[in-house]
């Protein structure tokens, strides 16, 4: 059996651990290495979603001892994500899909619960909060106690007038709260 040539451009590689033998008659051969890395075209693709699926992850809490259980989203066509990628929960918790944590501690098993916020949009739970409720701003001045309520009715392109009458200017010096945070302006709690 006579052996195939080379082609002329392709340089001759001896016998040897680093350059295996490519010839079909080489007793150590396991079978035809490529002359040259695969190109990103004949990588291996990642798989596609063929229908629209969720991806269960289990996260560490940022604060506690209880794991939660998040929700990815995969639309049908769109890759899908291998283990060691970054995506984004369906609550918006960016996360990297990986194995789940078996203890929090040494000796502690990992407690886990499902996150309510990608629980309430996989089963389209309505907002807990009643439709009737206005969003109001709780402001306040810098270095001062009273935190006031500010409706939508109170804007205006340069001011904002709190339930209680108070008038606060573009330029003040003021700091927003979160909703129930510091002491309350009692003529705004008496006006809302």
């Amino acid at each position: 059996m006579t052996e195939t040539p080379e082609p002329p451009d392709a340089p001759e590689q001896p016998d040897s651990p680093e350059h295996p033998a490519t010839s079909p008659n080489s007793a150590d051969a396991a079978g035809p290495t490529p002359s040259r890395p695969p190109t990103q075209h004949h990588e291996a693709c990642p798989a596609r979603a063929t229908e629209p699926m969720l991806i269960e992850q289990i996260t560490l809490p940022t604060v506690g001892l209880i794991c939660q259980r998040h929700a990815v989203f995969v639309n049908a066509g769109e890759p899908v994500p291998a283990e060691g990628a970054r995506a984004l929960a369906l609550c918006g918790v960016p996360l990297t899909l990986g194995p789940a944590p078996q203890e929090m501690l040494p000796g502690v098993p990992a407690e886990v619960v499902d996150c309510a916020d990608c629980q309430a949009i996989i089963w389209n739970k309505p907002d807990a909060r009643p439709v009737d409720v206005r969003q109001r701003l709780c402001i306040r001045r810098v270095g001062t106690v009273d935190v006031h309520l500010v409706d939508a009715a109170g804007l205006t392109a340069v001011t904002m007038t709190a339930l209680c009458g108070a008038v606060f200017h573009l330029g003040d010096a003021l700091e927003q709260l979160a909703p129930g945070a510091g002491a309350p302006c009692t003529r705004c709690l008496l006006a809302s």
